[in-house]
């Protein structure tokens, strides 16, 4: 999966745990993607 030049937004709710937010964020950026919350 390459995303380079992709714009990703991800909406957190409150009471979200630390890792279920940071995980995902940073595999996405490690594919290229920059990640907005």
């Amino acid at each position: 999966m390459k995303l380079n030049g992709k714009t990703i937004a991800t909406l957190v709710a409150e009471g979200v745990e630390d890792l279920e937010y940071y995980v995902p964020m940073m595999r996405l950026q490690e594919e290229g993607a920059k990640v907005l919350t």
